[in-house]
């Protein structure tokens, strides 16, 4: 079956505003940004720090909710202590905020025994009220003796995706 645009209804005749983040069901995909990388992050502090691993999005609509989805290898040693996970969201020009924390996502009770591990997160945010640049930073921490390593020798994925609401 073959459309055909023509005439007073054609193509010219669709405004720039004829698809907007109000106008798509709950739910529609606005947009999708995904950032990789492999630098490794290694920490022996027991405070978390920032991995390299961070996404940026600026929402289209301020009501809008932003899917976070973060995947990366590691290793662990980690002599009777376990490990945590952290999400921040930075708002260009206003605050950063923790919106997901583990602080048991792992445990490790071996001495001078390095460990893999699967450093992966999946979480919801809203767009709070902004349409800004949002950026979404990867932290992790060792409350033992030992050391945490995000994305030894491997690669990191963080995706975001913003829904309609």
């Amino acid at each position: 079956m073959t459309t055909t645009i023509t005439g007073a209804t054609g193509v010219n005749q669709i405004t720039d505003d004829a698809v907007t983040p109000a106008k798509l069901p709950n739910g529609s995909v606005i947009q999708f940004v995904r950032a990789t990388g492999s630098t490794e992050t290694s920490s022996t502090a027991t405070s978390y720090v920032s991995t390299n691993a961070s996404v940026t999005i600026t929402p289209l609509s301020s009501s809008s909710h932003i899917y976070l989805s973060h995947t990366a290898g590691g290793l662990l040693n980690n002599s009777g202590g376990q490990i945590g996970l952290k999400i921040i969201r930075a708002v260009s020009g206003g605050a950063t905020t923790d919106i997901y924390q583990s602080n048991r996502y792992g445990y490790c009770s071996s001495d001078n025994i390095w460990i893999p591990t699967n450093w992966a997160v999946v979480d919801v945010d809203e767009a709070h009220n902004t349409t800004s640049a949002i950026t979404y930073t990867i932290q992790i921490n060792q409350n033992g003796s030992g050391e945490v390593r995000h994305c030894d020798t491997a690669s990191w994925n963080f995706v975001a995706m913003e829904f309609a609401q």
